[in-house]
């Protein structure tokens, strides 16, 4: 198996509501996101996807996150603001995106969402 990953920042408010704690308030992470993708087999070119291409996928998804609140920005004002629920979505959007131009020889293997140095989550779906 072939593995690329390539990793994204931005910044964003968010609160997470029904939070027992601090992070019913509003607060601020400087995100960063790690997209892995995955093929058994490389392209004609030896690549498994060229990383202007994830660049260009990924930073669409999270352009629209990017020096706002999450939680006025869909799909966050209806679902959880939480790092998990920001890595489900960021793979289910790339996985449409790559599967559109790779087709199904790549998938879209893990997102990891890290708030800081040391919290992450991440999202790993299935074909």
């Amino acid at each position: 198996m072939f593995r690329i990953a390539k990793d994204f920042t931005f910044a964003a408010g968010h609160f997470i509501v029904g939070h027992p704690g601090e992070c019913a308030r509003p607060h601020g992470h400087n995100y960063r996101v790690r997209v892995t993708l995955a093929a058994r087999e490389l392209d004609d070119i030896g690549m498994v996807l060229d990383f202007a291409d994830l660049k260009r996928i990924v930073g669409r998804i999270l352009a629209p996150f990017d020096h706002r609140m999450l939680n006025e920005v869909e799909p966050f004002t209806t679902v959880a603001t939480t790092a998990e629920r920001l890595a489900e979505h960021v793979w289910g959007e790339a996985r449409s995106h790559v599967e559109t131009l790779a087709g199904e020889r790549v998938e879209v293997e893990r997102v990891e969402v890290w708030e800081n140095e040391t919290s992450m989550a991440s999202f790993e779906g299935g074909r």
